[in-house]
């Protein structure tokens, strides 16, 4: 097999002045492989002005995507900022909330052990920006020696957030219990991670954390 792809590639150069990367991806095998079957091979002056004309193209088209990504980003911040003035005390709360426990990517991440805090932050997902329950994932990390069960602490956080099995990702379970002052067990339910994919929700939170503080940079655009 790898004898016929590598005659494939040979001739994918030769003849058509290919890039190694595009053969790669053409054949479904490594660069390197590529590279080392093609090394040899002496590209024409022609081929060699097609595919760097190929390679600024796509250069081109590659900085254009990332210039209308940014302006998206921005836009979307333009809206949390809009939504932070009319001050609703929900609103502010999960906003503060993600600012503080939130990771600071291209998606919803948030994680805590305090089910109050969970429960909130979900209401304000739900209220503000409409995110229905098909749309939440949960992740647990948990410890499994303290009297409950892992099927236990997956309904506990189900029925608190009123879920089903389908928002339910990977369970992280871990042995031993954790205690403190070496008498009473902390966090039994473990921690609970909430996530939604959505950049233009967790961008618009972005927005509402730099209206609130009258932050005026590019902060997040880049995400």
């Amino acid at each position: 097999m790898k004898n016929l792809e590598r005659k494939k590639a040979r001739e994918l150069r030769k003849e058509k002045g290919l890039s190694v990367n595009y053969i790669s991806k053409l054949l479904n095998v490594s660069k390197s492989s590529v590279s080392f079957w093609v090394k040899d091979i002496e590209l024409t002056e022609e081929q060699k002005k097609e595919l760097t004309k190929k390679t600024l193209s796509q250069l081109k088209g590659a900085n254009k995507n990332k210039i209308l990504g940014i302006e998206r980003r921005r836009k979307y911040q333009e809206i949390g900022r809009i939504k932070a003035k009319t001050e609703e005390i929900l609103f502010v709360q999960g906003c503060m909330l993600y600012w503080g426990e939130g990771a600071k990517g291209r998606k919803i991440d948030f994680t805590n052990t305090d089910p109050l805090m969970i429960v909130l932050f979900v209401k304000f997902l739900k209220k503000y920006f409409n995110v229905k329950n098909e749309k939440i994932k949960i992740f647990i990390n948990c410890y499994l020696n303290n009297n409950l069960t892992l099927e236990e602490i997956k309904n506990y956080w189900l029925n608190l957030l009123k879920l089903d099995n389908r928002s339910l990702g990977k369970c992280y379970t871990k042995k031993g219990e954790i205690q403190d002052n070496g008498n009473v067990k902390k966090y039994p339910y473990g921690t609970c991670k909430i996530v939604v994919y959505n950049l233009e929700i967790v961008q618009q939170i972005f927005g509402a954390i730099k209206e609130y503080t009258k932050d005026n940079s590019d902060r997040w655009i880049n995400y």
